[in-house]
């Protein structure tokens, strides 16, 4: 996984502004969004860290940390992002980056 100061490339495309799911969220919310398919791995995944992911993507919005939890519960919600744990370790999954990406490497 990426350390949370490390961020990469990942394609954003008109269909994800005409992705209804996500354009019913509020902004601050999309645009965390996007900065979560950034910050994942390859694999889409990232550590569930909301204070760590607040300050790399929203740092001049300044959020507090619930209200980052509340954007990855609204993002969870939608289906966006999942959320679970692994050997101990609160972990996100973005939608649409594990199979694009897998898919780049074939």
């Amino acid at each position: 996984m990426n350390s949370a100061n490390v961020l990469h490339s990942a394609p954003i495309t008109l269909a994800w502004f005409e992705n209804g799911t996500l354009g019913e969220l509020p902004p601050l919310t999309r645009l965390l969004f996007f900065g979560l398919r950034c910050m994942a791995d390859r694999s889409g995944t990232l550590e569930d860290d909301p204070e760590q992911i607040g300050k790399a993507i929203l740092r001049h919005d300044a959020p507090s940390i619930a209200e980052v939890e509340e954007m990855l519960h609204q993002l969870e919600h939608s289906r966006m992002i999942s959320r679970y744990e692994k050997d101990g370790t609160r972990l996100i999954e973005v939608s649409g980056l594990r199979k694009r990406r897998l898919k780049w490497r074939t």
